[in-house]
């Protein structure tokens, strides 16, 4: 997925967006989705070998997942994101949009409800910290890898990462529609929180 790079394109994107009249709004997140599309692709594709390679999980995505992604992905931006945030904290915003949409829809179907949430929640927040300039390592003994050089960090560190995929499983069962749903600004603090505690990368396995 590309990096920060990416992130500062699409914040230009949504200022050019919210800049036109409102007819032309829709049209102009039409073609954002579509631009973007493949990126999605291939990060939907990435966390499905991921699955397997790390948890021997088979997984695939739902139908168009990457093109509702994208649309979503865009109009949750417009709607939420810009231009209500500063721009050095967009960066979270816009990878905790996209964490939350994957655990939102379920990408990732499995026939055992329990299994799915799981999923979808690894997924997410490997989707996130993808985005934020994030490594994916593998560590055989813990589902969540954090190295600060300080085992009293580490292990609070293992703990939020747990105690958030949790609320990440919790969160893809509601039915409720409500923009309770979609905390962007709340979770993006989840993510800035772990790279100030841990001042190196997030790394999942």
């Amino acid at each position: 997925m590309p990096n920060q790079n990416h992130l500062t394109s699409i914040d230009e994107e949504l200022r050019i967006l919210h800049s036109l009249p409102l007819e032309k709004r829709s049209e102009y997140i039409q073609e954002l989705a579509n631009t973007r599309e493949p990126a999605i692709q291939k990060l939907l594709d990435k966390l499905v070998k991921l699955m397997f390679n790390e948890y021997g999980k088979e997984v695939s995505y739902i139908d168009q997942a990457s093109a509702k992604l994208a649309l979503a992905y865009f109009y949750l931006c417009y709607i939420y994101i810009k231009p209500s945030v500063t721009a050095n904290a967009n960066r979270y915003k816009m990878a905790s949009l996209m964490e939350l949409l994957i655990v939102k829809q379920q990408i990732m179907p499995h026939p055992d409800s329990f299994e799915r949430q799981e999923i979808n929640a690894i997924a997410g927040m490997c989707a996130a910290f993808s985005l934020i300039n994030s490594m994916i390592r593998h560590d055989k003994e813990e589902i969540f890898y954090v190295d600060t050089r300080n085992k009293s960090v580490d292990d609070r560190m293992l703990e939020i990462l747990h105690n958030h995929r949790v609320w990440l499983e919790m969160s893809g069962v509601s039915n409720s529609e409500t923009s309770d749903d979609m905390p962007v600004f709340i979770n993006s603090q989840f993510h800035e929180l772990i790279e100030v505690l841990a001042s190196v990368p997030v790394q999942i396995n």
